[in-house]
């Protein structure tokens, strides 16, 4: 076998076949090498547990085995061909089954399928036995779930506490997907090992899964055609799926014969049908719980009606009390750690650079990388509208409680308008029930409660009206000048100033308006009365005009002296009491 540049030669060599003669097995069975090694590898010590457990329920074990190789009995026909052999359930002559491969098999899959608490312990001790099955493995189907599997973990004597696997470490850890939503948790662990009696490469397979319902429908559409030119003997006879063996069976048996002869070069190839099914299946339980936010928010998934658990097993993304957040949080997890472990093992020895048809298997590894990076797409489309949601949610919360809160602050205002009426009753009956010596001779009579209490409660009222309504406007006041004193100072600027100007020019200005009025109005008089003297008199004299416009100027002017005056009297008096203020 050639040399590889990837990867160190003690790796290669180990996982190479050898034609050296098998080792004798220096155990009785895979229980007592367990039991054995327990001291020394404590990180197997849950596998040992349960592998001495009895099943509790019949065993519904099922195990499904395909083969790929050249069968044909003609010399020059080297064609490769797929074989499925008939499941067998239970554990009764499972040796013959695993080691009677047909002459010319290559690759050989091996389907072990048990629902929840029914897994036969003695059938996966057999398999475990004949492959000289890691431990390890078996603790990674069972313990690295996100929900609970068939083992008991209560029971165990140690807890789990290995690290997870490196990618460093693909060429001897296990393929994982899981499936978490539920009642549909299911998980598959993928993992290429080499009986040490047999030349070829064995894909085991373990698949638990809660109860028995498989999603057909959503593996069909690439193998059946529905139209009505089918004949009706073909869709009835047709045989859906009930499982992962046979929906790989069903899809590898599309595959041509370099197809097949590519599946045994690169390993890989065999395993897509069920990243495939995984990725359609995350894909149903995204959509399902997409519509389910659209439709009912983040409530519980009882709140769907649609889908019943009891008449439609798994058509469900949840049981009753699901809620949305807790389903996409399995569904993330989920299917980051499958994504994660996919990613990590397309490499040696599930796809070897040294064998044939090298590109082909990286065409159809690029076309499977594309399915699953849709399917994370969708998942994280799914956790931005769950933010929106839970975003949209509370800022109607938000305003619920403002709401809620004005409406508490007017409760409260009002219990305040009622204590204006009450505290001053409760004063009043407070003093009169004090025992005060003046009153010990002289009992105020009851009236006088009514009055005292009117009273209070009447100025209470007002007082409470009158701060209501000045309150804003003081605020407001206080505000604008920025703080009481100074606003104190400018208030009593502003009156100075008013008074100033008011004793300065209103008062001046409006005394001379007066007293020229009276002056227009005396002038006006005397010139009637000039007329009519004028009238009536039988001649003139020649110094009456001038003497009376003599007079009549000389009264104008002491007028404006007298406004002067009065002005210049007023304006020192404010002045000097400017100065007393100051």
């Amino acid at each position: 076998m050639a040399k590889s540049n990837d990867f160190p030669d003690v790796i290669y060599n180990a996982l190479a076949t050898s034609q050296d003669p098998l080792p004798t097995i220096p155990y009785k069975s895979f229980h007592d090498y367990l039991k054995t090694n327990l001291k020394n590898f404590s990180d197997i010590d849950p596998i040992e547990t349960s592998a001495r457990w009895e099943p509790r329920y019949p065993a519904s074990t099922v195990l499904y085995t395909l083969d790929i190789g050249q069968y044909s009995t003609h010399v020059q026909d080297n064609s490769y061909s797929l074989r499925g052999h008939t499941p067998m359930r239970g554990a009764s002559d499972i040796y013959s089954q695993m080691s009677g491969a047909a002459p010319g098999t290559k690759l050989r899959m091996l389907f072990f399928h048990y629902q929840h608490l029914e897994e036969n312990p003695a059938l996966l001790r057999d398999i475990a036995a004949f492959y000289d099955l890691n431990p390890r493995i078996l603790q990674e189907h069972h313990m690295r779930t996100t929900f609970a599997t068939s083992l008991d973990v209560g029971r165990m004597s140690a807890h789990d506490t290995c690290p997870n696997y490196l990618p460093s470490e693909a060429h001897f850890s296990p393929i994982q997907f899981e499936r978490a939503v539920r009642p549909r948790r299911k998980k598959m662990t993928i993992v290429l090992v080499s009986a040490p009696s047999q030349e070829f490469q064995t894909v085991l397979v373990l698949v638990s899964q809660l109860g028995n319902f498989y999603s057909r429908n959503i593996i069909n559409r690439d193998i059946l055609y529905p139209t009505q030119y089918s004949s009706p003997e073909s869709l009835k006879n047709w045989r859906q799926p009930e499982n992962e063996a046979e929906t790989a069976f069903l899809r590898l048996s599309r595959l041509n014969s370099m197809e097949l002869e590519a599946c045994v070069s690169q390993p890989i190839i065999s395993i897509l049908p069920l990243v495939r099914s995984h990725c359609l299946e995350t894909s149903q339980d995204v959509y399902q719980i997409r519509e389910h936010v659209t439709r009912y928010g983040l409530g519980e998934a009882n709140r769907d009606t649609r889908y019943c658990t009891n008449h439609h097993p798994g058509g469900h993304w949840g049981i009753d009390k699901t809620d949305p957040f807790e389903a996409f949080q399995r569904v993330n997890t989920a299917f980051t750690t499958s994504f994660r472990s996919l990613n990590d093992h397309i490499s040696f020895p599930w796809m070897d650079t040294r064998k044939p048809h090298m590109e082909y298997a990286t065409h159809v590894i690029e076309a499977a990388l594309k399915d699953v990076n849709r399917v994370r797409e969708e998942v994280s489309d799914l956790r931005e509208t769950l933010k929106e949601a839970s975003g949209l949610i509370l800022a109607k919360e938000s305003i619920v409680e403002a709401r809620r809160s004005a409406a508490q602050a007017e409760s409260v205002t009002q219990l305040t308008r009622m204590a204006f009426v009450f505290i001053p009753l409760t004063f009043a009956t407070s003093v009169y029930g004090m025992n005060i010596e003046e009153w010990q001779d002289h009992v105020p009579k009851l009236k006088w409660f009514f009055v005292t209490a009117i009273s209070c409660t009447t100025l209470t009222i007002i007082s409470a009206i009158l701060l209501s309504r000045l309150s804003p406007p003081f605020r407001d006041w206080v505000q604008k000048h920025g703080g009481f004193w100074r606003g104190v100072g400018h208030t009593i600027r502003d009156v100075l100033i008013n008074i100033l100007l008011t004793l300065v020019i209103t008062i001046p200005n409006r005394t001379r308006d007066f007293f020229v009025y009276r002056l227009d109005d005396y002038r006006s008089k005397r010139e009637e009365a000039k007329k009519k003297k004028k009238s009536a008199a039988v001649m003139v004299l020649p110094w009456s005009d001038d003497t009376i416009l003599t007079e009549n100027d000389s009264l104008a002017w002491s007028t404006d002296r007298i406004v002067v005056i009065l002005g210049i009297i007023i304006c020192s008096g404010v002045a000097v009491l400017v100065l007393c203020l100051v």
